[in-house]
């Protein structure tokens, strides 16, 4: 018989296949020689376990956990404009790029602006910032 490729998925514990199948299993044939993995085995993609067939041998491949990486945080240092327009501030200067780009006041101050304090002079501000981009889009278009 050839040799199979069987993939097993770990659980939250070390689990062998033998386990996992039970004594009515037709797959009691195999006997299991599984191991549990050092921390540093524990890291890697894949480790196999060979499982001995009472004729021929049969390989389970077993997927690991992987360190996810963590998220990059989201930035607190962006402008005042940036944070109005619901964009990404760039971050590269005084002012930002996006804010030298259109010409706008850039604010990296720490403490909130008199328009950020009250929701009506912030969408004042913000109707004037859309004044900006959209007569430089027109522009653009027109160009």
């Amino acid at each position: 018989m050839e040799q199979q490729a069987w993939v097993h998925s770990v659980f939250s514990r070390e689990v062998s296949v033998c386990q996992l199948l039970g004594p009515s299993s037709p797959m009691l044939v195999f006997q299991c020689q599984a191991t549990r993995p050092s921390s540093k085995e524990f890291l890697k993609k894949e480790k196999q376990t060979t499982c001995k067939k009472k004729t021929k041998g049969s390989t389970f491949i077993r997927r690991e956990k992987v360190k996810k990486e963590k998220r990059q945080r989201r930035s607190k240092q962006g402008c005042w404009t940036c944070r109005l327009r619901h964009k990404a501030c760039p971050e590269d200067g005084d002012p930002c790029g996006a804010c030298a780009r259109l010409g706008l006041e850039c604010d990296v101050s720490r403490q909130r602006p008199s328009y950020m304090v009250d929701a009506q002079n912030a969408m004042h501000r913000l109707k004037e910032i859309r004044a900006v981009t959209d007569k430089l889009r027109k522009n653009r278009f027109y160009n």
